[in-house]
């Protein structure tokens, strides 16, 4: 197992890698609750058993050593774990929106040469399989559960060991792909070095609640999810939300006191709009962060009065 003070010693002196240091924070808190999701928790020392568990189905894959893995799924602690799980046997991971038209996501899959895409077993991506192995030569498409024809990822990691090579910290940890506003979208290319950096500073600069749970209500694939290692290493709680909704998103935040959270603009629009002037009564809540859009000073003001 990761020694978790080697991982962090490693991480700030930029040698560690993005899974060294979510396999260390497994270490670190093995009896918190890493993940919240469906009312289920999920421990970090469970967490850590289903990376090494994620490490293991990708080696039962043959994949390239340097092959990309790409995911287009719900928020899910599977999705999480795999990603860590591609981050430590040195396959740069690439999260697609769940919004991804399937026109879009077969050209950022071959331009990116993707390997492998993990989705969610039931759905209309899962049901374009087809489509997809025809538009990007070589891929495979497998799934994160059984019930589906396509192969559950999961099943390989019974009988494999999993690789454990060396990632250097100069490596491609991650591909992310622009919104195309200007024209097409462009992949941009993330090291292992510069992603440690970013979540070892966000999670020793941010004025995180002491007692931090944070609430994902975006695709963990775009600006929520890059706050999930930070949230870790602080040995907090993740609670993974569904499709966003003004009234649940609310409510929730209330049931499970959360006490951080991340939103866009349009996300605090929909909220100010259903509160129409009223509070929203969430007491637990610390910090709210928001990205992704400009927001005017009006509705900042507003949104904090709240």
């Amino acid at each position: 197992m990761t020694d978790p003070v080697e991982t962090l010693r490693r991480a700030v002196t930029g040698g560690g890698t993005m899974g060294e240091l979510i396999l260390g924070a497994t270490s670190r808190f093995p009896d918190r609750a890493a993940f919240v999701y469906g009312g289920t928790a999920l421990s970090y020392r469970e967490l850590g058993e289903l990376i090494v568990q994620g490490r293991r189905a990708l080696a039962g894959l043959g994949l390239a050593p340097d092959a990309v893995v790409a995911q287009l799924t719900s928020n899910r602690p599977e999705a999480f774990a795999l990603q860590a799980a591609a981050y430590l046997a040195g396959h740069p991971s690439l999260m697609l929106h769940p919004s991804t038209s399937l026109s879009d996501l077969v050209t950022v899959l071959h331009d990116a040469r993707a390997q492998l895409l993990v989705v969610d077993a039931h759905g209309a991506i899962a049901e374009a399989a087809d489509a997809i192995r025809s538009g990007v030569p070589g891929i495979r498409v497998v799934a994160h559960e059984a019930g589906s024809p396509l192969l559950d990822v999961w099943s390989l990691a019974a009988t494999q060991e999993g690789s454990c090579r060396r990632v250097p910290a100069d490596a491609v940890a991650r591909l992310s792909y622009t919104g195309g506003t200007t024209g097409r979208s462009k992949g941009v290319v993330l090291s292992h070095r510069a992603m440690v950096a970013a979540t070892v500073l966000a999670a020793a600069e941010l004025d995180w609640p002491a007692e931090l749970r944070f609430l994902v209500a975006t695709p963990i694939s775009h600006a929520g999810g890059t706050l999930v290692p930070s949230v870790l290493l602080k040995g907090g709680t993740v609670h993974l939300g569904e499709r966003f909704d003004a009234t649940t998103f609310l409510d929730e935040i209330r049931e499970q006191r959360i006490t951080a959270t991340f939103v866009v603009p349009t996300m605090i629009g929909r909220l100010l709009d259903g509160l129409a002037g009223r509070s929203a009564d969430v007491p637990t809540l610390q910090m709210l962060l928001y990205g992704g859009a400009p927001m005017s000073v009006d509705r900042i003001r507003a949104a904090i009065e709240s």
